[in-house]
């Protein structure tokens, strides 16, 4: 597995908008893509044959509004790190997985095992994990 990490913000796939000469892909997520693609293929990833495990694990900073007693509870104290707000879970993977295309593998078609994990956490990021399928017993 080949693991690297991305210091943007997680977001979305945003869905393609519909302009004056036909569809496009918003600047947001567009530069989103650009940017995990930049980071794989600085990291070293090579295009991996066959089904592809993908695991991507996102760090959201903590909101300003939480108080001092949170933040403590969150981080110092081992409190409950899930985020359960927005983004979607299912748009992160599908923004992770067209970064990656033609990058870690040809198509994400290949993918067969992916996960994501979203959580709150002093900066923002994410950290991409990708390899191939281990064979199964």
């Amino acid at each position: 597995m080949k693991t690297f990490t991305v210091p943007i913000e997680p977001i979305g796939k945003a869905r393609a908008k519909k302009g004056r000469w036909g569809f496009y892909t918003p600047d947001k997520t567009a530069h989103a893509e650009n940017v995990i693609g930049f980071y794989a293929k600085a990291a070293g990833v090579e295009p991996i044959e066959g089904p592809v495990r993908l695991e991507v694990f996102c760090h959201f900073a903590a909101p300003k509004s939480w108080s001092k007693k949170k933040r403590k509870a969150v981080f110092d104290d081992g409190g409950v790190r899930c985020q359960t707000s927005r983004p979607d879970s299912d748009n992160i993977l599908k923004l992770v997985a067209d970064s990656l295309s033609g990058i870690a593998y040809e198509d994400d078609r290949q993918i067969s095992n992916a996960t994501v994990v979203k959580s709150y956490d002093t900066k923002n990021e994410i950290i991409i994990q990708v390899g191939p399928v281990l064979s199964q017993p």
